[in-house]
């Protein structure tokens, strides 16, 4: 995230890198991917379910990150990564969820 190599966050969360995790002050890979100006890293990790409303020790959101950076567009990107993150995760409880290849994953 601080690098903001998009496809290096793509490659870790498939090899199961936890977009969860927190450094000691509160910051998610998320906070760290805004406070960079990294969009496309910030969106990707929306998209791969880092939590978008997380607050940092001080109370920081990544909205608070990406307004005081007057990045507003970024803020738009990491919300339509949110909404594909929430729709996969949908229709993988569905059964619904495509897979590479064509097929369903059940």
């Amino acid at each position: 995230a601080l690098n903001g190599d998009k496809d290096q966050i793509t490659a870790l969360v498939e090899a199961g890198a936890d977009v969860t995790v927190l450094s000691q002050e509160g910051w998610s890979a998320l906070h760290y991917a805004v406070a960079n100006g990294h969009t496309a890293a910030a969106a990707e990790l929306a998209k791969q379910g880092c939590d978008i409303e997380a607050l940092t020790h001080y109370g920081y959101s990544v909205n608070d990150l990406c307004e005081c950076y007057s990045w507003p567009g970024m803020w738009k990107q990491i919300e339509k990564g949110n909404r594909i993150y929430k729709r996969n995760a949908r229709k993988a409880r569905t059964g619904h969820l495509t897979v590479p290849g064509g097929g369903k994953k059940k």
